[in-house]
């Protein structure tokens, strides 16, 4: 079985985020599906990633913040961090980060979480990393990363049989 993922909203962890300045304490209606879906395609990613590799470590905890928006400038990006997020003990290492601009402009969609071939992306560097393949640590224009970036676009366009990462994304923001 594919882990439980712990889906929260970037306010919960105002420590990560310098620039933040945290106004209220709740969720819009609206974002609160952005969590439900990055969960559910979290663990849908986890379970044919299970099936398909037949035998993966899918059964992780990792956080995976949505709606962030680098303290409302707008962030029209996702990614994996192999990176600890709570210390030892806590939850395993490594998070997810889905990006929110819809602040900008005022349109709900503008949001990664929503689109699940990105989820799925972000989910295969995760798996990537839990596996102990070091492609991608490096610099940005480097083969390590491209070959990380192939591989990441690979078990989404298996997951989905689409070879397109980002169609709704894309689609609605064009």
């Amino acid at each position: 079985d594919s882990g439980v993922y712990l889906v929260i909203d970037f306010h919960e962890f105002p420590f990560l985020y310098d620039s933040m300045m945290i106004i209220g304490g709740s969720t819009p209606e609206f974002e609160l599906f952005d969590h439900v879906n990055a969960y559910l395609w979290l663990n849908q990613t986890g379970a044919f990633l299970d099936k398909a590799l037949k035998g993966h470590d899918a059964d992780l905890s990792i956080p995976a913040i949505v709606n962030y928006d680098d303290g409302g400038a707008g962030y029209a990006n996702a990614f994996y961090s192999p990176v600890d997020l709570d210390g030892p003990g806590g939850y395993d290492p490594g998070y997810f980060v889905f990006g929110d601009f819809d602040n900008l402009t005022g349109d709900v969609m503008d949001d990664m979480s929503r689109d699940p071939t990105i989820v799925a992306h972000e989910y295969t560097h995760g798996m990537v990393d839990k596996e102990g393949v070091p492609w991608g640590d490096g610099d940005l224009d480097t083969p390590s990363r491209a070959v990380n970036e192939a591989v990441a676009d690979f078990g989404s366009a298996s997951m989905f049989n689409d070879p397109r990462i980002g169609p709704a994304f894309m689609n609605h923001s064009a």
